[in-house]
């Protein structure tokens, strides 16, 4: 190797270790290299943003249920609009939602001052005691369990509520 191609690699070699030195020791361009913004973002848009603080939420929180609700359960109370029968036992009733005392995991929300169609005679039929209370404007707080229906082509047919338990 000659002396000439012998001097340039150590000049090479010189600056490009000098260049890393400098680089590496220089504060500027460690502040740069954390604090400035990618190239593809123009900082002239950027500002200083406010602090977001947090407040004290003022509304009222329901009550606690003190219990825990099996999943797609509802405890709501309810007034009865309506009542149908089947072989003289109450098998459906038209309910208007007063209130939603709490929600098992995976349950539908059941919107405050809506009306339902449930399910009761499975219900009633496994417990006679309740049988007549099922009435026409009677208030009931009961326990609500989300059915998913499925038609014959495995198609979503919707679903229905029925009564799990009577509070």
């Amino acid at each position: 190797m000659g002396k000439s191609k012998l001097i340039f690699a150590a000049l090479v070699l010189a600056t490009v270790i000098g260049g890393y030195f400098f680089y590496i020791h220089n504060p500027k361009s460690k502040q740069d290299k954390y604090t400035s913004a990618p190239p593809h973002i123009d900082t002239s848009m950027l500002s200083k943003r406010p602090s977001i603080t947090t407040s004290n939420d003022t509304a009222p929180s329901p009550p606690p249920v003190g219990e825990q609700l099996a999943p797609g359960t509802a405890w709501a109370e309810a007034r009865i609009l309506s009542v149908e029968y089947s072989d003289s036992l109450p098998s459906k009733i038209s309910v208007h939602i007063k209130r939603v005392r709490g929600y098992g995991p995976s349950t539908p929300p059941i919107a405050p001052d809506s009306k339902l169609s449930i399910n009761v005679l499975r219900f009633v039929k496994a417990n006679m005691q309740y049988k007549g209370t099922f009435e026409k404007n009677a208030e009931i707080s009961t326990v609500l369990t989300y059915r998913k229906g499925i038609s014959m082509g495995g198609r979503d047919s919707g679903g229905s509520w029925a009564i799990v338990d009577i509070k």
